[in-house]
């Protein structure tokens, strides 16, 4: 008997998480309905040593079935393989258009989300999702694959800001080959902004659309604690971010200029942030 297809959708949100069972639930009570409305399926891959972020989303997948997934992980998997597994379509269940890995604590307003529905167009293969845009850019399509690395390369290092075009992204990938080079310690943080990039590189033609967003339009968990490579920030900023960009094909200019990105932009923008990486124990003389 042949298999009958797999149900089609339009975009899977798939949610890596480690223990943070209430920042899920707080996901689940306030926004879930608005992406479920909206035609937007969730999956949550879970690599918790315990069953509670488990039985919050099974509770749902119990109301909506079909509509909400629940994966669970080894718990020593990297977050950043996590991601790769997401991109290898491990554990999704239709065939869908595009895939959009997020931040488990970030949730978007339903206008805004009606918006990044509206602009899903199988001509792009990438589209970015910008929600502070500090540096103006403004909604734009991008055609050159190194104008955008220049622009947006260090944004796209948060998870939650790539929205992936499944064919033209996501099949014909050497899999094999992006583990085995990508899980090495100083690639892996950004082992997915590693990927985008030679991705693009492969293309014979590019076509992103960068959305531009105003900070009122998305909010995060009041549950949301720092990440768990927060006292590693220095190394992650000053040394892995170097060597993802540095590892990138020649044909990406401007390495040093986005390599400075990264930082100014996000956790050393100023001496106020060094001091409270030093508060915290993640910056200090012998770092």
């Amino acid at each position: 008997m042949e298999r009958s297809p797999k149900e089609s959708g339009r975009l899977a949100v798939c949610i890596p998480t480690y223990m943070r069972s209430r920042v899920v639930w707080d996901f689940l009570e306030r926004a879930a309905k608005m992406y479920l409305d909206a035609g937007i399926d969730l999956y949550y891959y879970d690599s918790s040593p315990d069953d509670e972020t488990e039985e919050v989303v099974q509770s749902w997948m119990r109301r909506f079935p079909n509509r909400i997934f629940y994966i669970r992980v080894p718990e020593d998997v990297h977050p950043n393989m996590k991601v790769y597994k997401i991109f290898q379509l491990d554990g999704i269940q239709k065939q869908y258009d595009f895939i959009w890995v997020c931040n488990d604590a970030i949730r978007f307003t339903e206008a805004a989300i009606s918006r990044i529905m509206s602009s899903l167009d199988s001509r792009y293969d990438l589209i970015e999702v910008n929600a502070r845009d500090v540096e103006q850019l403004g909604t734009r399509v991008y055609e050159d694959r190194n104008v955008y690395f220049k622009d947006c390369a260090w944004e796209l290092s948060l998870f939650g800001a790539a929205i992936l075009n499944t064919g033209a992204m996501l099949e014909g990938v050497d899999w094999v080959f992006y583990e085995e080079k990508y899980r090495k310690s100083e690639l892996i943080n950004f082992s997915h902004v590693s990927f985008y990039f030679n991705r693009f590189a492969e293309m014979e033609h590019f076509r992103a659309l960068h959305l531009s967003f105003s900070s009122w339009e998305f909010s995060s968990s009041i549950y949301k604690s720092q990440p768990g490579w927060y006292r590693d920030a220095a190394y992650i900023y000053c040394e892995s971010w170097i060597s993802t960009l540095e590892d990138l094909p020649e044909c990406y200019k401007w390495k040093a200029e986005v390599i400075k990105k990264c930082g100014k932009y996000s956790m050393l923008r100023n001496v106020k942030d060094f001091r409270a990486l030093r508060r915290e124990g993640a910056f200090s003389l012998g770092i």
